[in-house]
């Protein structure tokens, strides 16, 4: 027979794991988008116009580096589509916003786009990129409720060949920021 401090204790790991598992933000302060014309992979059946139309936001921010996760669904990158932002000087780029939204040239050794398809195209390992084209960061807070908004227009490529998949595709995040798990991982930053 359970204690009731072993119910309690059951109940409170249940609650939290439907609140996380339900994300407890918002859908709807969770939205990004990423579109292009058509996405042509190998042995791949992706539609046209080709979308991604998340509702799921992550983020890692450690040593000056940012890792923005965005995708429908909190599921692993491998079995989800979506894409991540990489800012390797994320001080730079958020001292800059100080002044107004800050537009970066892509490609740009300091921020990167790449695309996962792990849910729409498990069998391909295209290594699919930003290519030239542009970001503008509007807001970049990634404290507890703070605010990520961003737009941008860019041809996609395949990284390995330099072939231009798609051009002309845009993508649009505005998203509240959440700073509990599955939004941020539990990364050591030495």
């Amino acid at each position: 027979m359970r204690s009731a401090t072993q119910t309690c204790l059951a109940a409170a790991t249940l609650l939290c794991a439907s609140a996380t598992s339900c994300g407890l933000v918002d859908p709807q302060e969770q939205k990004g988008s990423l579109s292009c014309a058509a996405l042509p992979l190998p042995g791949c059946d992706l539609d046209s116009p080709f979308t991604i139309e998340a509702d799921f936001v992550a983020h890692d921010d450690c040593e000056n580096v940012l890792f923005l996760r965005v995708q429908h669904g909190g599921k692993g990158i491998g079995v989800s589509d979506g894409f991540e932002i990489h800012v390797s000087d994320l001080a730079s780029l958020q001292a800059g916003l100080e002044d107004g939204p800050v537009t970066v040239q892509l490609p740009d050794e300091g921020v990167s786009l790449s695309l996962f398809l792990g849910q729409s195209c498990p069998q391909s390992f295209e290594p699919l990129a930003a290519g030239p084209g542009s970001l503008t960061f509007e807001a970049l807070d990634l404290d507890e409720g703070g605010r990520v908004r961003l737009d941008g227009q860019f041809d996609i490529l395949d990284t390995r060949t330099g072939q231009t998949l798609c051009a002309g595709a845009t993508v649009s995040v505005d998203s509240e920021i959440t700073t509990y798990a599955p939004h941020t991982s539990f990364v050591y930053c030495p």
